[in-house]
């Protein structure tokens, strides 16, 4: 039986994690975005792409490969492009909680995307294949977001005899964990602060005092401007030391791009962007949070690993990831083979 024809049309069962994280990463992935975690040196020619090529080479020719997890099919389009160079034609399938749409919204990987059939809204704990019809099953970011006792089983029973698993892991030591726990907080404390109440005063102050032109709307529109700026720079210099300023700065200037759009979009629009900025920023800080949640430690990973040898498993191993040229922990391997 083909992958393509055991394909339930079944609708997929609700995962054990929140409706909030789905949302969260369903709105991450509308973005020009192929992976959420890795650094860019690792997308394209680093320590973890590495690993990735080592595992896929496993393979033979038609081989079927599973993704969970898949995202925009970060790890997905780097199978693609090592049958591609190998002369192979693997049977790529991408499945994820969220409401994925890789195809529409990476517009620049496109090309790297196509051969790979994407499975959206479908949990790891329940998926629409039939027994043992994958030789691989992997994972970047991804198996420990899900509850393992129902996850694990699935893709054990979708896995061929013989077949190989990989998957990198999150790790409570990692440098990531490190960064996603800082954002979080970054997150929190923009939302709790008065700098999206102050953007939209600021803009209706604005437009009202160059729409009515008087001295008192003009005062307002003045001192809205001098309460956001006083806001924004409060903002900064309580952030000022701390390693990773990446999420507070997008947010800052996303926020300064929208005074200046008042002569192209009415009060209402850009109302609506500001609504979108803070919907994106409470998005974020659910996803991180989701991250935070799905961290392992070394006790988490001796459980999962028992756990695949309880199923079946063998030649189970657990080993740290490492990335980039000082050798980052990003956080654990754990490769497999199904007796």
């Amino acid at each position: 039986m083909t992958i393509a024809k055991s394909f339930s049309k079944k609708k997929a069962r609700s995962s054990v994690g929140s409706r909030k994280a789905a949302w969260a990463w369903s709105k991450f992935w509308q973005d020009d975005n192929l992976s959420a975690c890795t650094a860019d040196d690792d997308t394209t020619d680093g320590t973890l792409l590495r690993e990735w090529k080592s595992f896929f080479a496993l393979l033979n020719n038609q081989a079927s490969v599973l993704d969970m997890g898949t995202g925009n099919g970060a790890l997905a389009a780097i199978a693609v492009a090592f049958a591609q160079r190998e002369g192979f034609a693997f049977d790529i399938h991408g499945c994820d909680l969220a409401g994925i749409e890789p195809r529409t919204y990476v517009k620049s990987r496109v090309k790297d995307l196509v051969d790979i059939t994407f499975h959206a809204e479908t949990p790891m704990e329940s998926l629409p294949f039939a027994d043992e019809v994958f030789n691989a099953v992997c994972g970047q970011y991804a198996l420990e977001y899900s509850d393992t006792t129902r996850s694990v089983p699935e893709l054990m029973r979708v896995l061929r005899s013989g077949g190989q698993l990989q998957f990198l892991l999150h790790s409570t030591d990692g440098a990531l964990h490190l960064r996603n726990k800082l954002q979080w907080q970054q997150a929190q404390i923009l939302l709790k602060s008065s700098l999206l109440p102050g953007t939209r005063k600021m803009l209706a102050a604005v437009v009202e005092g160059e729409s009515v032109s008087n001295a008192a709307t003009l005062e307002e529109g003045v001192q809205a401007i001098t309460g956001l700026r006083k806001t924004m720079d409060q903002l900064a210099q309580a952030l000022s030391k701390e390693a990773d300023l990446t999420l507070p700065e997008n947010v800052f200037s996303a926020i300064r791009r929208l005074a200046p759009m008042r002569h192209s979009y009415e009060l209402p629009q850009l109302l609506s962007l500001v609504d979108d900025i803070e919907e994106r920023l409470q998005a974020q800080s659910a996803r991180l949070l989701a991250m935070l949640d799905a961290t392992l430690d070394a006790n988490a990973l001796q459980r999962l690993s028992a756990q695949f040898v309880s199923l079946g498993a063998s030649h189970v191993r657990t080993r740290p990831a490492l990335a980039g040229s000082h050798e980052t922990r990003v956080g654990y391997w754990l490769t497999a083979t199904k007796l």
